[in-house]
C-alpha cells in the first residue's frame, strides 16, 4: 500500500491584503497598517520546527522588499519559499501582461531575500479559473514548476469544479507545471474544500453545488 503523502502550506501576507478588503483598503495605504505578518510567521516556523514539519510558504512580494529578513528565517529553516504574487490581485482581473509584470516584481522580491530562484507559485484567493487558464502558461514561460492556484470547488470567487483534485501534471505551450490542487473532500456530488479557502456561511444551489464566502 502507498504511503500517504501530506504536503503543508502556508501563505505569507497580513491580515489586510486579503482580498475580502481590496475595495475597502487601497494598497498604497498597506504601510499605514500594523503588521502581524512577522510575529505570526516566526510563531508558525517555530510550531514546525517543535514537530520537524517542512512546508512551502508562498510570500508575498511586497512582504518580501519590506521584510527580507523574515523570508530568510523561512529559507534558513529549511522551507520552500514560492511566490503569492506581489500585490495580491486577483489573477483574472489583470491582463495577461500585467500578471507577469507583478509575477516578476515578486520574484525579484523573494530571490534578493534568499539567493535561490523561486519556481512554486499560489495565485492570490486561488484565482487561476477557467477565465485565466492563460496565466500557466505565462508561469511556465517565467521558469515556474509548481502551481498551486486551481481549487477544484464551486465558489463565487474561485475554483474550477471538474479540475482533478490530485496532483497532477499540466502541459503548456511553453512547457509542463505540476498542480498541487488544496485538499478537497467529496460529499455527494460536491467538493467541499478542507485545506484553506472559505469554509463558512455554505449555500447550496441545485445548478452550482456549494458556494462558500471567502
Amino acid at each position: 500500500m502507498q504511503d500517504l503523502v501530506n504536503a503543508f502550506t502556508v501563505d505569507v501576507e497580513d491580515y489586510y491584503q486579503v482580498s475580502a478588503f481590496e475595495t475597502d483598503i487601497d494598497r498604497d495605504h498597506w504601510g499605514r497598517y500594523e503588521s502581524r505578518v512577522a510575529r505570526n510567521t516566526h510563531r508558525m516556523l517555530e510550531l514546525l520546527d517543535r514537530y520537524h514539519v517542512k512546508a512551502t510558504f508562498f510570500v508575498l512580494g511586497w512582504v518580501a522588499d519590506r521584510d527580507p529578513g523574515l523570508v530568510r528565517d523561512i529559507h534558513e529553516a529549511g522551507h520552500e519559499v514560492g511566490s503569492h504574487s506581489y500585490w495580491h490581485r486577483l489573477v483574472y482581473g489583470q491582463s495577461p501582461q500585467q500578471f507577469r509584470e507583478d509575477l516578476r516584481r515578486s520574484v525579484e522580491a523573494i530571490e534578493a531575500a534568499i539567493g535561490q530562484p523561486v519556481t512554486a507559485y499560489r495565485a492570490p484567493s486561488f484565482s487561476i479559473t477557467n477565465q485565466s487558464l492563460w496565466a500557466r502558461e505565462i508561469l511556465a514561460e517565467e521558469g515556474f514548476l509548481v502551481d498551486s492556484s486551481v481549487y477544484p470547488i464551486h465558489h463565487h470567487r474561485y475554483g474550477i469544479p471538474d479540475a482533478k483534485p490530485g496532483i497532477h501534471r499540466t502541459v503548456t505551450p511553453a512547457g509542463s507545471l505540476w498542480e498541487f490542487p488544496p485538499s478537497v473532500v467529496r460529499c455527494k456530488r460536491v467538493n467541499l474544500p478542507v485545506g484553506g479557502g472559505g469554509y463558512f456561511g455554505s449555500t447550496l444551489s441545485p445548478s452550482h453545488g456549494a458556494v462558500w464566502p471567502g
